[in-house]
């Protein structure tokens, strides 16, 4: 892959390949050289990064982060700010049982429930919930939950956590 930047004219991207042609006693005689402008692959490359930079602050700056529990892989995914709310180290892998193991005992098993109905009915579901991170910071945070479905089936439930602390808080002071 090559960068192309030609005197008054606009840059581009180029992916170059070439193949040696052999005579009959194997020594190379010609080469077949294909040269492929890849310049939208490169925008769309940087487009994504950029977007995916955007969304990875905006979501630090709101204070709420993106999960998806796959039905399928029996995996769940959180983005980087659920690490920052619950305060685990990113490197270690959620499941539901960490995830769960925040939130009050009788809250754990209510949002269990939610998800639950939600892989067998595709019921959304939200509420506030305080949890106690893995560095005992108390927090209060909103959940909501919305099932995928195909065909009556669904195979992946994702959705938002946010740290709410704060409004809680001047809520509190109000009182």
């Amino acid at each position: 892959t090559i960068s192309v930047h030609p005197p008054g004219g606009e840059s581009s991207w180029r992916r170059v390949t070439g193949n040696p042609v052999l005579d009959e006693g194997g020594i190379p005689a010609n080469y077949v050289v294909i040269e492929t402008d890849i310049s939208r692959e490169k925008k769309a490359e940087a487009d994504l990064r950029k977007s995916e930079s955007l969304l990875m602050e905006s979501q630090r700056l709101a204070e709420i982060g993106s999960w998806e529990i796959d039905l399928e892989e029996d995996s769940l995914y959180w983005s980087d700010e659920i690490y920052r709310i619950f305060g685990v180290d990113p490197q270690q892998i959620p499941d539901i049982t960490l995830t769960l193991g925040f939130f009050e005992e009788k809250d754990a098993t209510e949002i269990r429930k939610f998800i639950d109905k939600a892989a067998e009915s595709g019921k959304h579901f939200e509420g506030e919930y305080r949890v106690v991170g893995s560095n005992d910071q108390e927090k209060w945070v909103f959940l909501k939950g919305l099932a995928l479905r195909e065909a009556g089936v669904t195979s992946k439930i994702f959705g938002v956590i946010q740290d709410i602390s704060s409004r809680k808080d001047y809520e509190a002071a109000l009182l």
